[in-house]
């Protein structure tokens, strides 16, 4: 999971959405874009994500 938040925050580095001294998108922002970006990856192999799960003790739809 921290390799594809990684990989994440590097393309928006990559595409100029975050600058030197701005501040990351909180914890449960990051676990959800990935979440998005996860799911059709994650239909196309077979996988059903119908959520919600939780993540920290928060619920991630």
């Amino acid at each position: 999971m921290y390799v594809a938040v990684a990989d994440h925050i590097a393309a928006r580095i990559v595409a100029g959405e975050l600058r030197p001294g701005m501040r990351l998108p909180a914890e449960r922002a990051l676990a959800e874009q990935v979440e998005r970006r996860a799911a059709p990856l994650l239909a196309t192999l077979g996988i059903d994500t119908p959520g919600p799960y939780w993540i920290h003790g928060m619920e991630v739809a």
